[in-house]
């Protein structure tokens, strides 16, 4: 995986990653706020999360409009792992 800055979130602790094929990207969240990406990422169809305190793997709200990704505010209070895969 190689680093991508593609977060427009004022947090800076919010980091992600991308593979060279581009078949998976994951997305470190530190807290419980709302990912705003500068990229749209529809390309990824299937995306899951995972709450990093107790493994609790769910499906994250996520949006495309306008050129960029909106990844909704999750429903823990940490941080958690977000990966998105394509075909």
């Amino acid at each position: 995986m190689e680093p991508v800055c593609f977060s427009d979130n004022a947090a800076e602790q919010i980091r992600m990653a991308i593979t060279k094929d581009k078949t998976k990207a994951a997305i470190y969240v530190p807290a419980n706020i709302q990912v705003n990406l500068g990229k749209d990422l529809s390309d990824y169809q299937r995306w899951e999360a995972i709450n990093l305190s107790n493994r609790y793997v769910f499906v994250p709200e996520v949006k495309f409009a306008a050129g960029k990704t909106v990844i909704d505010i999750h429903p823990f209070n940490t941080d958690v792992l977000i990966i998105g895969l394509s075909d």
